[in-house]
């Protein structure tokens, strides 16, 4: 266990240099199937404003029908607000994901494990996002828009 977690400090504190190279080595470390599918033309049902936030959408890892994807965002700073647009389109259609988003030049990282709370869809819940719960991890650690963490804290 201990080099499990050896290996997964290093993806992880690497990242921002070797970029998608590390996500690959990150799941395929915790044995996850390598997928690199792009599936950005799935936005094709998406508002022109929603398809202007993300530059690519890659499936990049898959386990037992739970989805890891890497969106990278159009912007250099990465937006709490776009990020629960894009995780509420994707949830919609993959219910059961982790979503990293990086910035345009990927210097910026978040993951954020989708779980449904609540599995069945009632009058009460009808909205996607009302079945969600949410946790979250940002790379460099530093304080986002809307972010639960404080600059410089571990989410742990």
């Amino acid at each position: 266990m201990n080099q499990l977690l050896e290996k997964v400090n290093k993806n992880l504190s690497n990242l921002i240099i070797k970029k998608g190279n590390e996500l690959i080595d990150l799941f395929y470390n915790l044995g996850y199937q390598y997928e690199n599918e792009d599936i950005t033309f799935k936005t094709s049902g998406w508002t022109e404003t929603q398809k202007s936030l993300v530059n690519t959408i890659t499936l990049l890892a898959s386990h037992i029908g739970f989805n890891v994807f890497w969106v990278r965002m159009n912007n250099n700073r990465l937006n709490r607000t776009e990020e629960r647009t894009i995780i509420n389109k994707l949830t919609n259609e993959f219910p059961y994901n982790m979503v990293i988003f990086s910035n345009l030049i990927d210097s910026e990282w978040d993951f954020i494990n989708v779980k449904l709370a609540i599995n069945k869809e009632s009058e009460d819940n009808k909205e996607t996002q009302k079945r969600q719960r949410l946790s979250d991890f940002v790379l460099p650690l530093k304080e986002l828009p809307g972010s639960r963490f404080p600059k410089n804290q571990s989410p742990n």
